[in-house]
């Protein structure tokens, strides 16, 4: 089994060796921690073959859901093209604003997908409806509960 402070140095050495933006592994960070793991293994009480392959197969798969997700949001960000969205934005007295107007493009700013509604730009997040709004109503007052009956 690998000693705990080798993986430990392995991390942070990837850790530093990237930007101080990045906050998640990818395969090749992954990998890296394999190789160190491996040079850093006690002899006597070497990594075990199946779990390495396992560890392997997990980040696969987590890169794979990872792909597809990234795919479904592209795709449904995609389908909007054309449609009429209501999108939310700060005003200037602080309170939010809601515009609708179609979306005109989609694209991929800052690693996060954006849609382009009035020749403005809004994450998806922003999103409040697909379609417009209906007007606020007034609020009414709630209904005053009817009396209970006792019965005897």
């Amino acid at each position: 089994m690998a000693d705990i402070g080798a993986v430990g140095a392995a991390s942070s050495q990837v850790q530093q060796s990237k930007s101080n933006t990045k906050t998640t592994l990818d395969m090749d960070d992954f990998l890296k921690l394999i190789v160190k793991q491996l040079q850093n293994q006690d002899m006597m009480n070497p990594m075990d073959d199946a779990a390495m392959m396992n560890q392997m197969v997990q980040m696969a798969t987590v890169n794979a859901m990872s792909t597809m997700a990234d795919a479904s949001v592209t795709s449904y960000a995609a389908s909007l093209v054309g449609k009429e969205v209501t999108v939310t934005e700060p005003g200037p007295d602080g309170k939010i604003k809601e515009i609708s107007g179609n979306v005109t493009g989609t694209a991929v700013y800052g690693g996060k997908q954006v849609i382009f509604v009035n020749d403005k730009t809004y994450y998806l997040t922003e999103i409040m409806a697909v379609g417009k709004l209906p007007a606020k109503e007034e609020t009414k007052p709630e209904p005053e509960p009817e009396p209970e009956t006792i019965i005897e």
